[in-house]
């Protein structure tokens, strides 16, 4: 019988104090919070200040690489129709 009090008092002392605990936790601390929202907007909304100072919109020319791969896919091409293909694989060309 003397354990069984002895537990009862034991717990009902780590609940009282856990109470306490949580009562003086909430009353006398600052609560923190984070508004994840806002921030995010604020962080995505200054990248894109920064994207548009520092690029601006490129022209709709061509650069001389695409030329240069567009005249070697049609010179290909026309081989091909006309049969002149040399059977090289790996589309290496003499």
């Amino acid at each position: 019988m003397w354990i069984l009090t002895t537990i009862i008092i034991s717990l009902l002392i780590i609940f009282i104090m856990h109470q306490l605990w949580d009562y003086l936790k909430d009353k006398y601390s600052v609560k923190k919070t984070k508004d994840l929202v806002s921030s995010q907007i604020q962080k995505y909304k200054t990248i894109l200040e920064e994207i548009q100072s520092n690029h601006s919109i490129p022209d709709k020319k061509e650069e001389p690489d695409s030329i240069d791969l567009k005249n070697d896919l049609e010179v290909f091409l026309q081989e091909l129709q006309d049969g002149n293909g040399n059977g090289n694989k790996g589309g290496q060309t003499e």
